[in-house]
């Protein structure tokens, strides 16, 4: 690429968010990660959200998450899911040891077309906004990357 090419074409990646990673026994899961690290979970509970389904792409999912501060200001999302249902789109992060790599984008249509044109497939039932909390307003959608690694993309909210 030009360097005039790289000046006109924006990139609509800001940063990465967090890592998330599916445990299959949460307290086993923390009881490492505390050992491991030395840090304390700062968040554990147990979301049934409708969107949260949604945007996992298992609709009606209910998902135990607890939440560690790691080194840089990266946090690592340790997600249990309890009620997995069955889901219209491909495997994804419903079975233990799947992670996803959540990146911080500033525009999520902007950053969803790209995965998609660069062969991802979606993940979500669609983009998912968060309609309550403090984070109300974000926009998030999962796409599979072509080894089906899942990868959310996270627009903050307004």
């Amino acid at each position: 690429m030009t360097a005039a090419t790289n000046e006109t074409r924006r990139n609509p990646l800001d940063h990465v968010h967090h890592v998330g990673i599916s445990v299959e026994d949460m307290d086993r899961s923390l009881a490492f990660w505390r050992r491991f690290l030395d840090v304390e979970p700062i968040s554990r509970r147990v979301a049934d959200a409708p969107f949260l389904g949604d945007l996992v792409g298992h609709p009606g999912a209910v998902l135990e998450i607890a939440w560690l501060d790691l080194p840089a200001g990266l946090s690592l999302e340790l997600v249990r899911f309890e009620r997995p249902n069955d889901s219209p789109l491909p495997p994804g992060s419903a079975h233990p040891g799947a992670v996803h790599v959540c990146i911080g984008v500033s525009d999520l249509p902007d950053a969803m077309r790209r995965a998609l044109e660069a062969g991802a497939i979606l993940g979500s039932v669609g983009p998912v906004e968060i309609p309550s909390g403090p984070n109300r307003g974000a926009r998030h959608v999962y796409v599979r990357d072509p080894d089906g690694v899942s990868i959310e993309l996270r627009q903050p909210p307004p």
